[in-house]
């Protein structure tokens, strides 16, 4: 198993913490659930530096105007963002609410027994989750 500086993993929270989305979503054409950690940056070497340090990929996301820069998303998904979670939680302070429901979704997915069919009660309890993520990510002034 990979060990990490205590640094790293601080500065990992911190940049999660500023610039990150943790996010757990349905998607609207199959109803699947999604989750994953996501950075954007305009400096790429900080996001190939976290996909090297604990996976994921790093993507040019598309530009809002011509007169922008380019910019970067890093994108860990389930079970690698789980697990970077985890490792940078202790360090976490903006988001750490979200880490905790993140995690709390995880442990939901692994304790299921193997049917594809999720129940009426794991679809309420799952898109509960969301509803909190939501409104724990929502930008701007909260009236």
């Amino acid at each position: 198993m990979k060990t990490y500086l205590k640094t790293d993993l601080a500065y990992a929270a911190g940049f999660v913490d500023g610039e990150g989305y943790i996010q757990i979503k349905r998607t609207a054409s199959t109803g699947q659930f999604i989750d994953t950690v996501r950075v954007g940056q305009t400096n790429r070497a900080v996001l190939d530096w976290m996909a090297n340090m604990f996976g994921g990929s790093v993507h040019v996301m598309s530009k809002a105007h011509d007169n922008t820069r380019e910019a970067y998303v890093w994108v860990i998904p389930s079970r690698k963002a789980e697990r970077f979670v985890r490792l940078i939680l202790p360090y976490m302070k903006v988001k750490k609410e979200q880490a905790d429901i993140f995690i709390r979704y995880r442990a939901s997915i692994r304790s299921r027994k193997c049917t594809k069919v999720l129940t009426d009660k794991e679809v309420t309890d799952r898109l509960a989750m969301i509803g909190i993520m939501k409104m724990l990510n929502h930008r701007g002034v909260t009236v």
